[in-house]
């Protein structure tokens, strides 16, 4: 019994080992330079790897299920090809001209993504707009690398403070026009184009001011030649607490005080008194008429919601002509807190016109 047991597993390790195959491969640019760094996944899986500094790279997959191997790197296109029985794969990364073409804002002008050298770093307007948070700081927070964010409250409306680079409060530059922070965070996430972080040398063109860097924000326009076009956005949500502790009532409260002077030895009554009054406290005893009051108040449940609304509508107008453009919105942000009478409300109207008088 013993020995077909082991012939079992043997057989077993046999097949796992014939259905995994190893695929070796190299992955190069359109000039059949090797890409280092480039990430090689099997689709749907959580298997990977990345290409050394020769561009080659080495996976293990499931023959059976006839493996798909994505393969990435920033700035390229994404490659899917099929392992099939291939011992060695050979893949080729063009460049996205969609991304190198990408017009960022850069101090006075503008240029193409793929010839910036300077520290910049761009966010548009999808991933501005994909959230929640009432203020610009706070839609910042975890998308652009090299800043700092803190958020110093949790009331209502408070924004979240912005560092690059750990260097302090930065310059703030709303359509080439310089604004302070609190202008910045007023502003409607679906109201900017894209936010550009000029980091170190990139912002030595504003001078002195832009010390600890610039934070250059583009609101959007309309198109020319465009029909006009009216775009409807709206969100209801709630918010609460992820835990709250539990907090002690009444009678606990009294009941650890008085433990704490027994094991002191500074009980100030007598044991009798004190389980006495102990009863009283668990029982919650009220006497009007002496005035003895035992009732506990439970502070969370009477300051506190569970589920604390936020509202969101923005509208917008946009179109254009031969010479002309338009950007027309309106919104209204709603926001209650946890804490009961706390709440913050801001409306916006926006309005750019571009009118070509040659």
């Amino acid at each position: 019994m013993k020995t077909k047991f082991l012939l079992l597993i043997v057989l077993l390790l046999q097949t796992a080992l014939a259905l995994a195959i190893k695929v070796e491969g190299t992955v190069l640019d359109e000039m059949k330079q090797p890409v280092i760094g480039a990430t090689v996944q099997v689709k749907g899986a959580a298997s990977g790897t990345i290409t050394d500094l020769n561009g080659k790279f080495t996976l293990k997959v499931d023959r059976v299920k006839e493996d798909i191997l994505v393969v990435s790197y920033v700035g390229y296109k994404t490659v899917k090809v099929a392992a099939g029985n291939n011992p060695f794969l050979s893949v080729i990364l063009k460049e996205d001209q969609e991304i190198l073409d990408e017009i960022v804002v850069v101090g006075y002008g503008t240029k193409r993504k793929g010839s910036i050298a300077a520290a910049v770093t761009t966010i548009g307007t999808e991933d501005i707009a994909r959230t929640t948070s009432s203020t610009v700081s706070g839609a910042l927070v975890g998308k652009i690398a090299g800043i700092t964010t803190r958020q110093k409250s949790g009331q209502p409306g408070s924004g979240t403070s912005i560092q690059i680079r750990n260097m302090g409060t930065p310059l703030f530059v709303i359509d080439g026009i310089i604004k302070d922070e609190a202008q910045f965070n007023n502003l409607d996430v679906n109201d900017i184009e894209n936010i550009s972080i000029l980091k170190d040398g990139a912002a030595a063109i504003y001078g002195v001011k832009a010390a600890n860097g610039v934070v250059l924000v583009t609101t959007k326009n309309g198109s020319k030649n465009q029909k006009a076009a009216v775009t409807l956005d709206f969100n209801y949500s709630w918010q609460s607490w992820t835990s709250y502790p539990r907090m002690l009532n009444a009678y606990e409260w009294q009941y650890a005080n008085y433990m704490k002077e027994a094991n002191l030895g500074t009980l100030s009554v007598s044991p009798d008194v004190a389980r006495a009054e102990l009863e009283k406290w668990r029982t919650g005893y009220y006497n009007p008429e002496t005035g003895e009051d035992y009732r506990g108040f439970d502070w969370r449940d009477n300051y506190v919601s569970n589920a604390a609304p936020q509202s969101y509508i923005h509208a917008n107008l946009s179109g254009g002509g031969n010479k002309t453009t338009y950007y027309l919105s309106i919104s209204n942000i709603d926001q209650d807190a946890v804490f009961k009478d706390y709440n913050f409300q801001r409306t916006n109207i926006q309005s750019n016109f571009n009118i070509d008088i040659s």
